[in-house]
C-alpha cells in the first residue's frame, strides 16, 4: 500500500511540473524585431520600454541577400565584430530565443554594423 501511495505521490508530482513548464512555455511572447520596417538600420531603439523574458521570441525579418543576424557577445557588440563560435542566422525570417541577461545582435554583411544595424536587450 505504502509503495503505490508513493508511485502516486510520483506521478503527482511530474504531472504538476509538467504543468508548470507549459504554463512558463505558454507565457512566452513573440516580438517581431523592428516592427513593421523589420531588421534594418537604427533598430537599436526598439526594445526600449519591452519588458523581455528568458524564452520570448524575436523574429528578425529582412532581406537575406542584404543583411544577417549574428548573435554576439558584448566585445563583438561594441567592435561590430564576429567572435569565433557566434551564431549566424541568414535565412531573412529568423526566430530567435531571448535568453537570461544582455542579449547582443549585429548584421556582419558589409558595413551595416557600423551603419546602425546592431541591437541589444536585456531579458530576466
Amino acid at each position: 500500500m505504502a509503495r503505490a501511495a508513493a508511485a502516486a505521490g510520483t506521478i503527482v508530482g511530474v504531472v504538476f511540473l509538467c504543468l508548470m513548464m507549459n504554463i512558463e512555455i505558454a507565457s512566452a511572447a513573440t516580438y517581431t524585431v523592428g516592427d513593421d520596417a523589420g531588421w534594418s538600420y537604427d533598430v537599436s531603439p526598439w526594445p526600449l520600454g519591452k519588458n523581455f523574458k528568458v524564452g520570448d521570441v524575436l523574429v528578425f525579418n529582412y532581406k537575406p541577400w542584404q543583411h544577417n543576424v549574428v548573435v554576439v557577445n558584448q566585445a563583438g557588440f561594441d567592435n561590430c565584430s564576429v567572435p569565433p563560435g557566434s551564431k549566424t542566422y541568414d535565412t531573412g525570417a529568423d526566430s530567435i530565443p531571448v535568453v537570461k541577461g544582455y542579449n547582443f545582435f549585429i548584421s556582419s554583411m558589409g558595413n551595416d554594423c557600423h551603419l546602425g544595424l546592431a541591437m541589444t536587450l536585456y531579458a530576466d
